[in-house]
């Protein structure tokens, strides 16, 4: 099995415990985010569910820290973009409505179904690698709250921890 099945295969099982959470909640917590971010922060709690460890985890502010990055490429975030829309073009083709007004077998079935085009499992896969880096990137760039990623894994800083970099 390659990292990339691997990877994919993980966030799919990890994906079960979000499926349970209570379609009303998970409508009020996504309600005051504006598009894309609303369609981004309910693909990305589909595919890493938020735990009580990972609570702390600021992916929208990191996705937003990204996508102003004149680091990375703009290929990589038209992407993103493009992405999210395929991704509600798809749930529309399947379902009539976009990915966010589905339920959450509906979205775990649009999943599965993109995955199995090189777009979809590409896009997957590079929204999978920001999330672990929110998850994982020093506390300083405003993600990892209070460093949350790092005590879910144990792991411990190593030294000189970057410093804030004003972008």
């Amino acid at each position: 099995m390659n990292r990339r099945d691997f990877l994919f295969s993980s966030v799919l099982l990890l994906s079960t415990n979000f499926f349970t959470l209570e379609a009303s909640v998970y409508t009020q917590k996504i309600a005051i985010l504006k598009e894309p971010y609303q369609t981004f922060l309910t693909l990305q709690d589909d595919l890493f569910p938020p735990t009580s460890h990972l609570s702390q985890i600021n992916k929208i502010g990191f996705l937003k820290a990204v996508m102003s990055d004149s680091y990375i490429p703009k290929s990589e975030k038209q992407f993103i973009i493009n992405g999210l829309k395929w991704l509600n073009d798809s749930s529309k083709e399947e379902y009539s409505k976009n990915y966010i007004n589905l339920s959450k077998y509906q979205r775990e079935h649009i999943l599965r179904e993109i995955s199995q085009y090189r777009w979809g499992e590409n896009f997957i896969y590079t929204i999978l690698n920001y999330i672990l880096e929110a998850t994982f990137s020093d506390p300083i760039y405003n993600a990892n709250i209070n460093e949350s990623g790092w005590k879910w894994v144990a792991h411990v800083s190593g030294l000189p921890r970057p410093t804030r970099v004003m972008i």
